[in-house]
């Protein structure tokens, strides 16, 4: 037996169509810091471009060779995920392995955080720790483990030593960086590994050039029909 329901009894207005919605405002200002800010939103914005601006939208064949190439790749099967740091187990398949669409967001959010060039040389995931190779955890819940952590109080240390090498001494201490709360960087990073743009291209350099060759092609959109529906809710 089937039941028809109407589209406005359980909330879903065609009017939302193309847009992001936050069900609840508390729930994803907590969630958001494990991205350091904007990366989560990010993420679900990269759903909306995947689907209106590449060719054949969801079905584009660059991002569905991308994606079996690097599945392929097995590279994705267990890396580091941020929300689990301090656990005993600080290691998850990525959630990038789940399907194109979501592979297609997760990368571009990694691709399109830029900002913390210093941990290009920390990729070697199964030689570091979570903490050497990550942009700083903001997250109240991950720190308290993290200083609760016996595994983690010496991983802190060994990261403090490695800040004083010669590839971080532009750097404050990577230590203080991790374990400042007070630090609420605006700049994204992912949530599960690689994190970051220089990590990316260093860890998987196949899935690198075909999500860099994917952005230049959405740089080159001039369809503004979309755009304004895309973007309405922001301005």
């Amino acid at each position: 037996m089937y039941v028809i329901v109407p589209f406005k009894s359980v909330n879903d207005y065609p009017e939302k169509c193309h847009g992001i919605e936050i069900y609840d405002c508390f729930e994803y200002l907590s969630n958001r810091l494990h991205w350091n800010g904007s990366g989560l939103i990010l993420h679900e914005f990269c759903h909306i471009i995947h689907q209106l601006v590449l060719p054949k939208g969801l079905y584009n064949k660059n991002v569905l060779e991308a994606y079996n190439a690097a599945m392929e790749s097995g590279k994705y099967e267990d890396v580091f995920r941020r929300d689990w740091a301090g656990q005993s187990i600080d290691t998850d398949t990525a959630y990038a392995t789940l399907n194109h669409k979501e592979f297609f967001s997760e990368l571009s959010v990694t691709y399109l955080s830029n900002h913390y060039k210093y941990l290009s040389n920390h990729c070697r995931i199964k030689e570091e720790n979570i903490l050497s190779c990550s942009p700083p955890i903001i997250e109240a819940g991950a720190l308290q483990r993290i200083k609760n952590n016996e595994k983690y109080s010496r991983a802190c240390m060994a990261a403090k030593r490695k800040a004083t090498s010669t590839s971080l001494s532009d750097h404050r201490s990577l230590l203080e960086r991790i374990l400042n709360i007070k630090e609420k960087s605006d700049r994204c990073c992912n949530k599960f590994f690689p994190f970051v743009r220089e990590q990316l291209k260093e860890y998987d350099e196949c899935t690198y050039v075909y999500i860099e060759s994917l952005w230049h092609e959405i740089g080159s959109w001039k369809d503004y029909k979309y755009a304004n529906s895309i973007f309405r809710i922001w301005c």
